[in-house]
């Protein structure tokens, strides 16, 4: 049996939480029918955006997204996100099935026509880490900090939905674009 002041400590845990967001809004002179079909290919985003590695399919909107991040100073940080897909009239939403996972991630990509020929598209993306102890996010983060690391993850995704809007619109105008 737990001792009270076990029990008690141990509803006190203090997590160590390295999170980030960025966004990023463009238009495709692509016609928003053709654009559409591709917001649901998870395969768009293994394809195109840094850093994800593999996207295994586990049923219809239930996916492991698989990520590696080389980091300074120390071993490649390799994270697994079970995510829930879902479609809320022009919007994908990939995020992960529980708010409480030491790995949680969220990505919402809105699609919206604009003009004849022309489509919008917003992305938002969140990415969260918690952790017991600092030192299994990096060995030197007990030092740096969760606001340093925070703020260099969100560099990193920008630079990763940057990208991201970069190769995938030059895949999409290879398939979907004038010919």
């Amino acid at each position: 049996m737990l001792s009270f002041p076990l029990l008690f400590s141990s509803l006190f845990v203090r997590l160590f939480i390295v999170e980030a967001e960025a966004s990023l809004s463009y238009t495709l002179d692509i016609p928003f029918d053709h654009v559409k079909t591709y917001t649901d290919d998870s395969g768009l985003l293994e394809r195109n955006m840094t850093g994800i590695e593999s996207v295994r399919r586990l049923s219809d909107n239930l996916l492991v997204y698989r990520m590696r991040k080389a980091v300074p100073l120390g071993a490649d940080l390799i994270l697994e996100f079970t995510i829930e897909r879902r479609v809320i009239g022009t919007t994908v939403l990939y995020e992960s099935r529980d708010i409480r996972d030491s790995n949680y991630l969220r990505c919402a990509v809105h699609v919206q026509p604009l003009s004849e020929g022309r489509t919008g598209i917003d992305i938002h993306l969140k990415l969260r880490l918690s952790r017991t102890n600092a030192a299994k996010v990096h060995w030197l983060a007990p030092i740096l900090g969760a606001s340093f690391l925070s703020e260099r993850m969100r560099e990193d995704l920008r630079d990763m939905l940057e990208e991201f809007r970069k190769k995938s619109t030059r895949e999409l105008q290879e398939k979907l674009g004038p010919r």
